[in-house]
């Protein structure tokens, strides 16, 4: 069912109304005093509450809600607005440290694939050709893309001077596409020792190569929206790979995600040293419940992640 301005209704939002009105800060903090939250310090809660919003903060509160009182949820005993504020500030630092990593595994993907693709083929322009990838491919969808971003400053010069081929040399267009576009291309390349001398850079299959970098796409646009990770249920989770069993048991959790980051820095940037910025993150903040990240509270012990 749509809206008379065109949004899909759920089938099941039973014609209800939202009535709820908005609340100012101060009547925000006395709703969450009311719960059963310990405000130390109001001024620095009220700040706080301004430039995060009630309801994000919220969505970190959730970790510590009891049990119903007439129809509400309240928090448990002990639970402080400081507490809640910390999960917060935690979740952020994290999501930087993860945005890190991404940032060198997509440069290194997609590197990766232009090379092994372009000297394979000896063909500046190896992605024109249709016929490399497997026919479900949306490969249309993937010209059009490619058109409406190669409008760089960088790029235009190749248009200036060039008719054919219509597009930029790959390593042009490498600068341009996202890694859930080189996720998806390298997913339909039609033969599979193409994929094979690509993932031979990582020591992985081509199987857990495509489940990795649609995990990882997932994990990066989580980041880019300011998603929590901290006590996230990841719906989308990486393959267990041979070898990792291990460290990649709770799927579905950000231990998981974090694992994949380390296997492939240990091969792209050996030296970073972002394990141990993970181990130093999680330090800083002892009342974090690492638990709901996946780890178990003795998961620094394992050489992995030393």
């Amino acid at each position: 069912m749509r809206t008379p301005a065109g949004f899909l209704l759920p089938m099941n939002s039973q014609n209800n109304t939202f009535e709820k009105p908005p609340l100012s800060i101060d009547a925000q903090l006395e709703r969450l005093s009311s719960r059963g939250i310990d405000i130390q310090d109001r001024e620095a809660a009220r700040h706080y509450l301004t430039y995060i919003s009630y309801y994000r903060f919220c969505g970190y509160a959730i970790e510590f809600e009891g049990e119903l009182v007439d129809g509400e949820k309240q928090y448990r005993d002990g639970t402080t607005f400081e507490q809640i504020l910390d999960c917060y500030i935690f979740d952020r630092k994290l999501r930087l440290l993860v945005i890190n990593a991404i940032e060198r595994i997509e440069i290194a993907i997609r590197t990766v694939i232009t090379n092994e693709m372009g000297l394979k083929y000896q063909d500046a322009h190896w992605y024109l050709n249709k016929s490399l990838f497997i026919s479900k491919f949306k490969y249309d969808d993937l010209m059009q893309s490619i058109k409406k971003q190669t409008n760089e400053r960088f790029i235009k010069h190749y248009y200036n001077k060039y008719s054919t081929p219509a597009l930029p040399a790959v390593w042009m267009v490498a600068e341009v596409l996202s890694l859930g576009s080189w996720s998806m291309i390298f997913a339909h390349l039609k033969d599979r020792e193409d994929q094979k001398i690509i993932c031979n850079h990582f020591g992985i299959s081509y199987k857990v190569m495509e489940s990795w970098l649609h995990s990882l796409t997932y994990l990066r646009n989580l980041c880019a929206h300011h998603t929590k990770l901290w006590s996230r249920n990841f719906t989308l989770k990486p393959m267990i790979a041979t070898g990792y069993m291990k460290q990649l048991i709770a799927v579905n959790r950000f231990s998981s995600q974090a694992a994949v980051l380390k296997i492939f820095l240990d091969v792209i940037s050996p030296g970073s040293g972002w394990a141990e910025q993970l181990r130093k993150l999680v330090n800083e903040h002892p009342l974090i419940d690492i638990g709901h990240m996946g780890f178990h509270r003795t998961w620094t012990d394992d050489p992995f992640w030393n």
